[in-house]
């Protein structure tokens, strides 16, 4: 069994989103990005809608992993108190 993860990993693919955003932004139908890319039209969409966001990150050009840790609740918080005691 594998040990439990700490955090959920990703990949951001930030310069492709750039590229994708630019040949729509040219009059490149979505499907057709889509299918250049490997993608569900829907998933360019949701980049789109996105595309503020997008261009105003200054990640470094090509892959970036991220990790975010889970969000843990006051519960938890609370019982490691008690266990602290």
């Amino acid at each position: 069994m594998d040990p439990k993860k700490h955090g959920v990993s990703r990949t951001v693919f930030t310069k492709t989103k750039r590229e994708m955003i630019a040949k729509v932004g040219r009059g490149q139908k979505m499907a057709d990005v889509a299918r250049q890319y490997g993608l569900n039209r829907s998933t360019v969409c949701a980049i789109l809608a996105k595309k503020d966001i997008i261009k105003k990150t200054q990640a470094a050009e090509g892959v970036t992993k991220i990790t975010f840790a889970k969000q843990r609740s006051a519960i938890h918080d609370k019982m490691e108190r008690l266990l602290l005691v």
